[in-house]
């Protein structure tokens, strides 16, 4: 038990239960243009450049998809997506659950998404950022790589940089941790703007 009497897994290293709406909102957000009434597409992954790791998965993953084995294409997510520490620290049985209901989850709408992630570059755009933006570096990410998200928020203003001790998926691998940077990031803006409304209305 946590200290607080929260249950914790000692057969894995992640929380098996957060992948469950995971897979949810994966196979909600990827849902095909048609299924979504005609709206444009939804972005969810940009990239600012194409390191030659990157291409790669994706074109492995498009072609997984287009074979029809979504078991084959769960296994390579779940390569790519999760840092070797957590794959090592898994029980066999429950990384294979969490593998199969993957797999049962892949969404229609994977073959624009992979199209979108393998030609987006958000280079530009991100220079013209002039919101509170953080940018969490997942530091044992085998899909993309901690330097190219370094970059990422070297090319943002002002950016705040943290860094987790995880693969792709950190609400996944170090979810208490990763909910304590966002709630600080945002709390620490509040603050902020709370802070400037006063003194304008001060001077006022």
């Amino acid at each position: 038990m946590h200290e607080h009497g929260v249950a914790v897994r000692q057969a894995t290293i992640f929380d098996l239960d957060l992948l469950v709406p995971l897979f949810d909102a994966y196979r909600q957000f990827y849902r095909k243009p048609s299924d979504r009434g005609g709206r444009g597409k939804q972005i969810s992954m940009f990239t600012i450049s194409t390191p030659r790791p990157f291409p790669l998965a994706v074109e492995i993953w498009s072609r997984l998809y287009t074979s029809g084995d979504m078991a084959l294409l769960a296994e390579f997510l779940t390569f790519v997506a999760l840092s070797t520490q957590a794959l090592n620290g898994t029980a066999d049985e429950l990384l294979r659950q969490a593998i199969d209901a993957l797999a049962a989850e892949i969404a229609p709408g994977t073959p624009e998404q992979t199209d979108l992630v393998a030609r987006a570059d958000i280079t530009v755009e991100a220079a013209r950022l002039s919101i509170p933006t953080l940018v969490i570096v997942t530091n044992r990410d085998p899909l993309v790589s901690p330097g190219l998200q370094r970059e990422l928020a070297a090319s943002i203003p002002g950016a705040w940089l943290a860094e987790l001790d995880s693969g792709h998926l950190p609400i996944v691998e170090q979810p208490d941790r990763w909910a304590e940077l966002v709630t600080s990031f945002l709390a620490e803006q509040q603050d902020a703007a709370t802070t400037s409304s006063n003194t304008a209305e001060a001077g006022r």
